[in-house]
């Protein structure tokens, strides 16, 4: 499938989305649990390079793999956000429109939720969603990675060190606050009630 490029290089794109559930008990309604299940977006797409440009040599891994690809002796794994390629801006309303429809859409029962606890219970879980994009701009679901990992420190630029340690300072505003909807870099993309 044609991918679009970036710098002449394939391209996916790494999103995170959250799974929060936090189960309250409305005012005014003794011994009423309401729990729910909401999906938050983080806002700063990562793009993640090939190592090599591609070319007409289809046997080039370097060329094709997207996925933590290092470079020999300069160990360098290529990523930047969607907000720092100008190329590609034009991507984020898409892979918004896709996220919302995907986690809107999710057919969850009861027992696959889990049922709900005590009062103030609380939980979350985090997927890193890799995406391809097609030279004409459509998006396609590569896999859902439940247990993402960061690349090793010392494989990654400065400017994705500095993404990374935003990323978890973010993440753990949205998984302490009690109205996660109004933390800065995430968009609520579903929600389903327990």
């Amino acid at each position: 499938v044609p991918s679009v490029l970036l710098r002449g290089r394939k391209i996916h794109l790494r999103t995170y989305v959250v799974a929060l559930r936090s189960n309250s008990q409305p005012r005014g309604e003794p011994g009423l649990l309401n729990s729910e299940l909401q999906f938050f977006a983080y806002r700063r797409h990562e793009v993640r390079l090939a190592a090599a440009q591609m070319s007409d040599d289809l046997t080039d891994s370097s060329a094709h793999l997207t996925t933590g690809v290092w470079r020999r002796g300069g160990v360098v794994d290529d990523r930047t956000t969607l907000d720092a390629a100008p190329e590609l801006h034009h991507l984020e309303p898409a892979v918004m429109q896709l996220l919302n429809k995907l986690f809107l859409s999710l057919p969850f029962s009861c027992e696959e939720r889990g049922p709900a606890r005590d009062e103030g219970d609380r939980a979350f879980g985090m997927s890193g969603i890799d995406l391809m994009v097609t030279e004409d701009g459509r998006i396609f679901v590569l896999e859902l990675n439940a247990s993402p990992a960061a690349a090793p420190v010392e494989t990654i630029a400065e400017e994705h060190r500095q993404h990374c340690s935003s990323f978890a300072q973010s993440l753990l505003q949205l998984v302490r606050s009690d109205a996660p909807e109004t933390i800065d870099g995430w968009v609520r993309v579903g929600v389903a009630s327990i």
